[in-house]
């Protein structure tokens, strides 16, 4: 509660609002690891977005009620926003402790760290995905079901992989990013572009209806993927 801005009438709290305009900064730059930088070599970092922080907090007091929340449509878009990058910071960070998890657990346990990511991350991101997505198809929308199949994994790829490359291409400019994928990783990319490509094909030979068939065969899509992976992950250790 004192990074995510509140948004809804109901819970809305200036003096809440107020402490997420002035932590927030701070959060991000210790989230993203940018609070030991120095501007100039001279200038702390911590103390710009300190600074940063107090401004807004100011503004926030200034321009808003104590028992109800803007109403101009700018502002609380405004709002959103900040709370929707916030939100991404808190994901952020979980998702690099559980990252740290699986390599310990890889550690201790001998299995390779593709592996654990192809499992066990892999079904705990895709879980929830798959609740919502069994729920919106049960309530009669399978189109938004099928939408948020593609566009969540879409994503992830676009967003997940090309926001941790862009900073580094832009430091290492012109220099090219050395990338080495190993087996499991170039079978995942195979296996991926193998589904959409028969996802795609199935709903255009159907003039945009999605057959049953269609289930059992990403099923033994994914059973054949995981077979070659521990079996990749086996010769490989052999």
């Amino acid at each position: 509660n004192v990074t995510i801005m509140p948004v809804e009438f109901e819970s809305w709290s200036q003096l809440q609002a107020i402490t997420c305009a002035l932590t927030l900064p701070c959060f991000l730059g210790w989230v993203f690891g940018i609070d030991y930088y120095k501007i100039s070599g001279v200038f702390p970092t911590w103390l710009l977005l300190l600074i940063i922080g107090v401004a807004a907090a100011v503004c926030v007091l200034l321009t808003t009620h104590r028992s109800r929340p803007p109403s101009q449509i700018w502002y609380i878009a405004l709002l959103v926003m900040v709370a929707f990058v916030a939100c991404i910071a808190w994901v952020y960070m979980i998702a690099s402790e559980i990252v740290a998890a699986l390599e310990l657990l890889g550690i201790a346990s001998g299995v390779p760290a593709s592996i654990l990511g192809l499992s066990v991350l892999a079904w705990g991101n895709s879980s929830a995905d798959l609740i919502t997505d069994l729920a919106v198809s049960r309530a009669g929308r399978p189109g938004m079901a099928l939408a948020g199949c593609l566009g969540g994994p879409l994503f992830n790829l676009l967003i997940g992989i090309g926001g941790p490359f862009f900073p580094s291409a832009i430091a290492k400019f012109p220099q090219p990013i050395e990338i080495k994928l190993d087996l499991a990783t170039w079978l995942a990319v195979v296996f991926s572009i193998l589904a959409i490509s028969i996802t795609t094909l199935a709903v255009l030979v159907h003039d945009g209806v999605v057959p049953k068939k269609l289930a059992h065969i990403l099923i033994g899509v994914y059973g054949l993927f995981a077979i070659l992976q521990v079996c990749s992950q086996f010769l490989s250790a052999h």
